[in-house]
């Protein structure tokens, strides 16, 4: 496995991590996650799948997968479907065909985030177009969390909004350039807002 590789897996793997955290988080009564959220059990059958070598049925799951986090209306589902999308295609050797469903699963679990007013999921996005090296969709949904978290004015929230900041002003510098945040940060404003 080459570096870059590596470094999407640990991406991937901390994105994961940040999801599972979310949602132990919730509240049992204001929009926990059930247990038994059919996304979950597509993207279980497409793992299973995949660890047989069938990649027909793979695709299959992963299909039934973003139906239901489509149906859902909750950012999760289509977050998770971001990060089985690109599992499949790894396995299957098809990153090039894959990734542009990927980025429109984060792309959809980023406007659900927003629209729920969910910090947590702005950045868990944020992550994820990071690991797939997409500094504009990166800073973009950065500049939503950022939002969010000003809105919610709860200070956990700011806090990791803002090491998201610094940890995406050391991986994603802009060529030649101050990255986007630091710059709005000296200007007064918020990347990604006019």
């Amino acid at each position: 496995m080459n570096q870059s590789t590596v470094h999407f897996v640990v991406l991937v793997l901390a994105a994961s991590s940040l999801l599972i955290a979310t949602a132990s988080r919730a509240d049992a009564g204001a929009g926990a996650l059930p247990d038994g959220t059919p996304w979950v059990g597509a993207i279980r059958t497409m793992d299973d799948a995949l660890a047989r070598g069938d990649l027909r049925a793979a695709l299959r799951a992963r299909e039934d997968a973003r139906l239901a986090a489509l149906a859902s209306q909750r950012w999760e589902g289509m977050a998770m479907v971001g990060d089985a999308t690109l599992r499949l295609a790894q396995k299957a050797g098809l990153v090039s065909a894959m990734e542009p469903a990927a980025r429109r699963a984060y792309a959809f679990a980023l406007h659900r985030a927003s629209r729920q007013g969910s910090v947590d999921g702005a950045v868990r996005i944020t992550v994820a177009f990071a690991g797939l090296g997409d500094h504009e969709m990166a800073r973009k949904s950065l500049a939503v969390a950022e939002s969010l978290a000003a809105a919610c004015h709860d200070p956990d929230a700011q806090q990791r909004v803002r090491a998201l900041e610094q940890w995406l002003a050391a991986e994603m510098p802009r060529a030649g350039s101050v990255p986007a945040a630091e710059a709005a940060s000296r200007e007064g404003t918020s990347p990604g807002r006019d």
